[in-house]
């Protein structure tokens, strides 16, 4: 299963220099929904993910991480 990464996504707004809630602002969602994706690799709909990258500047790909037990599992 893939998840939004929350490493990848506080570094690219530390890198970009983006404050939370002007992040937030340019996504339109909460600053709390914010601050809840930078906290852990959480599920994040594909349209957060769209608006992220582009935001961002970067893939959807990027933003992800795979979990190996799901891999391992689909492949059995």
């Amino acid at each position: 299963m893939a998840k939004l990464s929350h490493q990848v996504l506080r570094q690219k707004m530390y890198e970009q220099n983006w404050k939370q809630e002007p992040f937030a602002e340019a996504l339109s969602i909460s600053d709390r929904h914010v601050r809840y994706l930078c906290v852990k690799d959480t599920d994040a709909a594909i349209s957060l993910c769209y608006r992220l990258s582009q935001v961002l500047g970067t893939t959807k790909e990027e933003l992800l991480v795979f979990e190996e037990d799901d891999i391992t599992k689909e492949e059995q």
